[in-house]
């Protein structure tokens, strides 16, 4: 094992479009967001 170098699995990005911090919502926050893509269609 001396020498061995770790190859990574996953190329690094070229780009940093995909490079984002993840969001985190609570659940008042997600009925929010469901009861305004929804419309009158949602029912609470």
């Amino acid at each position: 094992m001396k020498g061995y170098k770790i190859i990574p699995r996953i190329p690094p990005a070229k780009n940093s479009f995909n490079n984002f911090e993840n969001q985190i919502y609570d659940a008042e926050t997600i009925d929010a967001l469901e009861a305004e893509l929804l419309g009158a269609n949602y029912i609470s």
